[in-house]
């Protein structure tokens, strides 16, 4: 009887300490998982001198709004175009400034329910400037200008964003009546022509990086001809993609 009672009682101290174990491992993965609240964020763009450029303002893990008021500030480099509603918080009315020449706008959301989409709820259009540089756009909120749909405050995270302009050069390399374009930060380098008739090479010929190129003396034999934009001659790290000509 005492065997058996023992037994009894490590069976009981097995599934105790079985049951601890198991507690413990689902705590460590909930507390192992990522914890996301609600959040607003501005993209990050890359833009050309002068482009037009859209740069989307996201929520995510909304716990629900149904009023907001957002400030959104940008470097006075950019030019604001437009403002259109995304298509997050579809249940509330979006209203944007009358005028949009101030480097600090409110944007307005309101509506009579709580909406909990998430994703884009404005998009903002901006002409980058023609100085290479990165141009900051944030976003901030004051206290009880984002509610719920009991109209209590809820809190977001924000995070900025920017666009940044880089410079750009383009190299048309003309063969024949053929040519190509290649693209790259600006005009340095060496730009290789490789002659072929099929896959044997029949000819090479570098040139200085320039804005045009025109390519005379074909060899007689060649079928296509091979493009590369390189940096320098000895790291020969190539710009951009090779282009090719077909001289059938």
């Amino acid at each position: 009887m005492k065997k058996l009672c023992f037994r009894s009682k490590k069976r009981r101290i097995s599934a105790a300490v079985l049951a601890a174990c198991v507690l413990i491992a689902c705590a460590m993965t909930v507390s192992g998982e990522p914890q996301s609240g609600p959040e607003i964020s501005v993209g990050n763009v890359t833009a050309s001198p002068g482009e037009t450029v859209s740069v989307p303002i996201t929520v995510s893990g909304s716990p629900g709004v149904c009023g907001a008021t957002v400030s959104v500030s940008y470097d006075s480099a950019l030019t604001l175009k437009s403002i259109t509603k995304g298509g997050a918080w579809p249940t509330l009315t979006m209203t944007k400034p009358g005028k949009l020449t101030a480097t600090t706008l409110n944007i307005v959301w309101d509506g009579t329910d709580a909406d909990l989409s998430d994703g884009i709820i404005a998009t903002l259009e901006f002409t980058a400037p023609d100085t290479p540089g990165t141009y900051n756009i944030s976003v901030s909120y004051g206290d009880g200008n984002i509610v719920d749909g009991n109209l209590n405050p809820v809190d977001f995270a924000l995070t900025n964003g920017c666009v940044k302009v880089e410079s750009t050069a383009t190299v048309t390399v003309g063969i024949s009546d053929r040519s190509v374009s290649l693209k790259g930060d600006n005009l340095e380098g060496s730009i290789l022509v490789s002659f072929y008739r099929g896959n044997r090479l029949i000819s090479v010929r570098f040139y200085p990086v320039s804005e045009a190129i025109t390519v005379d003396d074909i060899p007689f034999q060649a079928l296509r001809a091979k493009i590369m934009w390189w940096r320098n001659m000895i790291s020969l790290s190539p710009v951009c993609e090779q282009q090719e000509i077909d001289l059938n």
